[in-house]
């Protein structure tokens, strides 16, 4: 009788074991992804030993929030409970309230007003001395069936949109919309679509731009497959792993630059300079310098490796007629957008550019010298949470926050 209890007990713990080792490398996948900062880092201590203890150990003169190494900053986060049907990674999903699923979205400012666009297109306001009491509104649009929002721009008075929409065969296909914002209901037309069948459109980023006398809209485009690249991006005759302009008058989009693999953040600069941030493989997030007709390399080169082939790509990006990047980050960031700042957000920071971060959750205060061939310094500014998108008005830095769906706003301290 007691041997049965004592098997009743066992199987039971066997099984779960059992099932724990097979499934190892899923449930890790699963717990780096979803799991609570703390947690994650209880588990890095217990499964790297002394390793990762004498890293923490090894962490000299780390600041955290409110402490940076110039200025002091106050941190406010403000829940969007708007954001509670966002779309889970890539595919037409909806969430639960309060889930702990990615809510991604975006930020603009019209006038005096705050726009926020969520994963599906939806688009909220609310007037900027107002964006911490939380009293959005929804805008009202006609319907462009959007499966996943990539990017949004205000240029004047038009707002304009990048996203995913799926259509016949499934396919997802990259288009670009835009809206004059007037009245109570933005009427969309379409601007720019690439009747193209895609895998995993991403890119979508943009920004206004003058090339050759036209003023249009300069963006990125790419159809990523992991450690099966295709050679789209070196073809002239696909647009995929491109940045691309399109003039406001109706033209065909121009291929700019190609050979990219997926560019998270667009800037344009004074002198119509270009800086774009750039997801790698595994390693190799870039920052590059864009110029017109050049070729940064993808998939032939990258300073970063493949996920699940053991086999490196080129990492002389130069002796093979490639534009090196500026900067690679070793390993990924899980980069996203680039912002300049300037004194009237803090003197201090006077010329400084802000890159935010996926998986590492942080925001990278960067300096270049006067040609950008160079990055001059990097300061880590950790915030915790995933940051998709940013912008900086006046004195006030707002961060899109998709882990829990919050609007993070940092501002200057004067008081320390």
């Amino acid at each position: 009788m007691k041997s049965y209890k004592v098997f009743k007990i066992l199987v039971p713990i066997l099984i779960i074991l059992s099932t724990i080792f097979i499934f190892k490398d899923r449930l890790i996948s699963l717990g780096a992804k979803y799991a609570p900062l703390k947690i994650k880092s209880i588990a890095k201590i217990i499964l790297y030993k002394g390793d990762y203890s004498k890293r923490l150990e090894n962490d000299y003169n780390v600041k955290f929030l409110p402490e940076t190494q110039l200025v002091n900053l106050r941190f406010d986060k403000i829940k969007l409970d708007f954001l509670g049907d966002a779309q889970i990674g890539y595919f037409q999903k909806t969430v639960k309230k309060n889930s702990s699923i990615y809510k991604s979205f975006y930020i603009d400012f019209y006038e005096n007003k705050l726009l926020i666009t969520d994963s599906l297109g939806k688009i909220f306001s609310t007037n900027l001395n107002q964006a911490n009491e939380n009293k959005f509104k929804k805008i009202q649009s006609n319907s462009i069936n959007i499966n996943k929002t990539l990017d949004t721009l205000v240029v004047n008075d038009l707002f304009y949109i990048s996203y995913i929409k799926k259509e016949k065969n499934s396919c997802n296909v990259f288009h670009i919309a835009r809206a004059k914002l007037n009245g109570d209901k933005l009427n969309f037309k379409n601007f720019f679509k690439y009747d193209y069948c895609g895998k995993w459109i991403q890119g979508g980023r943009m920004q206004k731009y003058e090339f050759n006398g036209e003023k249009g809209i300069i963006f990125s485009l790419a159809d990523n497959v992991s450690d099966k690249p295709t050679e789209e991006p070196q073809s002239d005759k696909s647009l995929l792993g491109k940045i691309l302009f399109k003039s406001f008058n109706g033209k065909d989009a121009v291929i700019f630059s190609k050979g990219h693999r997926n560019p998270q953040g667009l800037l344009v600069l004074e002198n119509n300079i270009i800086l774009s941030t750039e997801h790698g493989p595994k390693g190799g997030d870039e920052i590059n310098l864009i110029k017109y007709g050049k070729n940064y390399g993808w998939p032939i080169a990258s300073y970063g490796s493949k996920y699940l082939i053991k086999e490196n790509y080129k990492f002389n990006h130069s002796k093979l007629s490639f534009e090196e990047p500026i900067y690679a980050f070793l390993p990924s960031i899980g980069i996203s957008e680039i912002i300049k700042v300037s004194k009237r957000f803090e003197n201090l920071w006077d010329g400084s550019f802000l890159i935010a971060s996926l998986n590492k959750e942080t925001l990278f205060r960067v300096m270049f010298n006067e040609n950008f061939s160079k990055v001059i310094l990097i300061e880590e500014i950790f915030i915790g949470q995933r940051i998709r998108d940013l912008k900086v008005y006046d004195n006030i830095l707002f961060l899109a926050l998709e882990g829990k769906g919050e609007l993070g706003i940092l501002r200057v301290d004067k008081k320390s």
